[in-house]
Protein backbone atom coordinates (compact mmCIF):
# COMPACT_ATOMS: atom_id res chain seq x y z
CA UNK A 1 0.00 0.00 0.00
CA UNK A 2 1.65 3.27 -0.68
CA UNK A 3 1.46 6.05 1.55
CA UNK A 4 -1.10 8.76 -0.01
CA UNK A 5 -3.33 5.55 0.01
CA UNK A 6 -2.62 4.19 3.86
CA UNK A 7 -2.92 8.04 4.99
CA UNK A 8 -6.44 8.12 3.36
CA UNK A 9 -7.20 5.15 5.24
CA UNK A 10 -6.04 6.59 8.58
CA UNK A 11 -8.10 9.55 8.13
CA UNK A 12 -11.00 7.17 7.51
CA UNK A 13 -10.82 5.86 10.36
CA UNK A 14 -10.26 8.34 12.37
CA UNK A 15 -13.35 9.99 10.81
CA UNK A 16 -15.11 7.24 11.61
CA UNK A 17 -14.39 6.79 15.32
CA UNK A 18 -14.88 10.48 16.61
CA UNK A 19 -17.79 11.66 14.19
CA UNK A 20 -20.68 9.66 16.64
CA UNK A 21 -19.01 11.85 19.34
CA UNK A 22 -18.75 15.11 17.60
CA UNK A 23 -22.72 14.56 16.62
CA UNK A 24 -23.36 14.06 19.80
CA UNK A 25 -22.15 17.02 21.26
CA UNK A 26 -23.51 19.37 18.70
CA UNK A 27 -26.92 17.93 19.97
CA UNK A 28 -26.43 18.99 22.99
CA UNK A 29 -28.76 21.59 23.61
CA UNK A 30 -27.48 22.72 27.46
CA UNK A 31 -29.82 21.13 29.26
CA UNK A 32 -29.22 17.96 30.95
CA UNK A 33 -32.80 16.12 30.82
CA UNK A 34 -33.24 17.40 27.31
CA UNK A 35 -29.47 16.04 26.45
CA UNK A 36 -30.23 12.65 28.29
CA UNK A 37 -33.08 11.91 26.42
CA UNK A 38 -31.69 13.02 23.00
CA UNK A 39 -28.71 10.73 23.87
CA UNK A 40 -31.02 7.91 24.67
CA UNK A 41 -33.65 8.75 21.26
CA UNK A 42 -30.45 8.47 19.04
CA UNK A 43 -29.29 5.25 21.03
CA UNK A 44 -32.67 3.49 20.25
CA UNK A 45 -32.65 5.30 16.48
CA UNK A 46 -29.43 2.66 15.78
CA UNK A 47 -31.85 -0.36 16.84
CA UNK A 48 -34.63 0.89 14.77
CA UNK A 49 -35.11 -1.02 11.04
CA UNK A 50 -32.66 0.49 8.79
CA UNK A 51 -35.29 2.05 6.65
CA UNK A 52 -36.79 3.67 9.44
CA UNK A 53 -33.46 5.68 11.11
CA UNK A 54 -32.77 8.20 8.46
CA UNK A 55 -36.74 9.45 8.83
CA UNK A 56 -36.26 9.70 12.43
CA UNK A 57 -32.75 10.89 13.10
CA UNK A 58 -34.39 13.80 10.52
CA UNK A 59 -37.15 14.33 12.57
CA UNK A 60 -34.79 14.34 15.76
CA UNK A 61 -32.68 16.62 14.26
CA UNK A 62 -35.47 19.26 13.85
CA UNK A 63 -36.99 18.92 17.17
CA UNK A 64 -33.14 19.26 18.54
CA UNK A 65 -32.93 22.56 16.55
CA UNK A 66 -36.31 24.07 17.37
CA UNK A 67 -35.27 23.25 20.96
CA UNK A 68 -31.88 25.41 20.88
CA UNK A 69 -33.83 28.20 18.89
CA UNK A 70 -36.31 28.57 22.12
CA UNK A 71 -34.26 28.03 25.09
CA UNK A 72 -31.44 30.47 23.43
CA UNK A 73 -34.00 33.13 24.16
CA UNK A 74 -34.80 33.51 27.92
CA UNK A 75 -34.56 31.19 31.10
CA UNK A 76 -39.09 31.18 30.73
CA UNK A 77 -37.62 29.50 26.90
CA UNK A 78 -35.17 27.15 28.55
CA UNK A 79 -37.91 26.03 31.22
CA UNK A 80 -40.76 25.39 28.47
CA UNK A 81 -38.01 23.08 26.71
CA UNK A 82 -37.38 21.40 29.72
CA UNK A 83 -41.44 20.91 30.17
CA UNK A 84 -40.91 19.57 26.41
CA UNK A 85 -38.27 16.97 27.06
CA UNK A 86 -39.89 15.82 29.34
CA UNK A 87 -43.58 15.23 27.75
CA UNK A 88 -41.39 13.96 25.01
CA UNK A 89 -39.73 11.23 27.16
CA UNK A 90 -43.19 10.28 28.69
CA UNK A 91 -44.50 9.68 25.23
CA UNK A 92 -41.57 8.25 23.73
CA UNK A 93 -41.03 5.62 26.56
CA UNK A 94 -43.51 2.88 26.05
CA UNK A 95 -43.11 3.36 22.45
CA UNK A 96 -39.73 3.14 22.37
CA UNK A 97 -39.86 -0.72 23.90
CA UNK A 98 -41.01 -2.28 21.13
CA UNK A 99 -37.32 -1.50 19.87
CA UNK A 100 -35.85 -2.99 22.83
CA UNK A 101 -34.91 0.29 24.29
CA UNK A 102 -35.11 1.73 27.96
CA UNK A 103 -35.33 4.94 28.68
Amino acid sequence: MNTPTLQRLVLSMLLVTTLPFSLAYANNIGIAECDKYIQQYQTCIQKMPQRSQAAMSAGLQQQISTWKTISAHSAQGKQKILNACKQAHSANKQTMQIYGCSF
